[in-house]
């Protein structure tokens, strides 16, 4: 999750300024309420606002602590108003500030963003198909900075990368790695559930049902838990178990009634009623697909 992630970034930041003096803290003072206003404007998803309030920030490249949050800020605001070839560029601008400053003897703040610049040009390239550019980032990521708090989400980023490049064995043991080196609960579960979607594209229906009934008996939020169902529907359709699949579907449904996962679901549940020669019924399981709250961004896909 992008806010999460550049909240812990800010966390670090607040440890990272330390002035040396009441005076010098009054002085950051004027600094402060620009930077409080972007972030918060970043936290409520409005990006238009992020990129028009950073713009005094953005000449010349600074690398002060608060400057560079606020550049990763304005990227990723870039890449979510489909800007995502000039964020890569604004990140270009970025990481050659960063490597001028090694040459001089870069602060112990800039080396720790390294990997969290790194991060975020892997994440915007593989969502932007950019997939050459994404794996060199993550795998610079990887190799640079073992030790990184970022090391766990570089190493699902670039699993879903070799995933949406249709490597699903390769793909498939890149989220077993992940699992097996023990990150953070949330990682171990987005690795898991490509892991059984490499199963499903494999036609493995079987391991993949068993993975995601797994999932499902875990806690998990709502629309995390309608997009495993779904894709447990998905899996018992691919066995012609069809009461099971509409069963998983109607999940789908209840825990994202409102969002795109339980839109899919509508789909699904639709296929399923048609092939129990249940017209009707599927009739209007197809309508409820077709008239869900925003079905004209189908082409924006949820993310996997």
């Amino acid at each position: 999750d992008v806010r999460q992630w550049l909240l812990l970034g800010s966390v670090f930041l607040a440890y990272s300024l330390t002035p040396c003096s009441l005076v010098e803290s009054a002085m950051e003072l004027a600094d402060e309420r620009p930077y409080t206003a972007i972030q918060a404007a970043f936290l409520r998803e409005d990006f238009a606002q992020v990129v028009q309030l950073v713009q005094p920030w953005l000449e010349p490249v600074s690398l002060e602590p608060q400057a560079i949050r606020i550049r990763l800020w304005y990227c990723l605001s870039l890449e979510r108003l489909q800007r995502a070839n000039d964020a890569l560029r604004e990140l270009d601008r970025l990481k050659a500030a960063l490597m001028t400053a090694a040459t001089r003897g870069a602060s112990p703040e800039q080396e720790r963003l390294w990997p969290e610049v790194l991060f975020w040009e892997g994440e915007i390239s593989r969502r932007a198909f950019q997939f050459i550019r994404a794996r060199l980032a993550y795998h610079r990521l990887l190799s640079a900075y073992p030790q990184s708090m970022w090391r766990p989400q570089a190493q699902l980023g670039l699993g879903l990368v070799l995933f949406q490049q249709q490597a699903y064995d390769v793909a498939r043991q890149q989220m077993q790695e992940v699992v097996r080196a023990a990150p953070p609960a949330w990682v171990v579960r987005e690795a898991q559930v490509v892991e059984g979607l490499c199963d499903l594209q494999l036609k493995e229906y079987g391991t993949a049902a068993v993975l995601f009934r797994h999932l499902l008996s875990e806690p998990m939020d709502a629309t995390t838990r309608a997009k495993v169902a779904f894709y447990l529907g998905e899996t018992l359709t691919g066995l012609t178990q069809t009461s099971e699949a509409m069963q998983a579907y109607h999940d789908a449904i209840e825990a994202d009634v409102q969002g795109p996962w339980g839109r899919m679901a509508h789909f699904g549940l639709g296929w399923s009623l048609f092939q129990q020669h249940r017209c009707q019924e599927s009739l209007r399981a197809f309508e409820g697909y077709l008239n869900a709250p925003h079905a004209e961004a189908d082409r924006q896909q949820p993310e996997l």
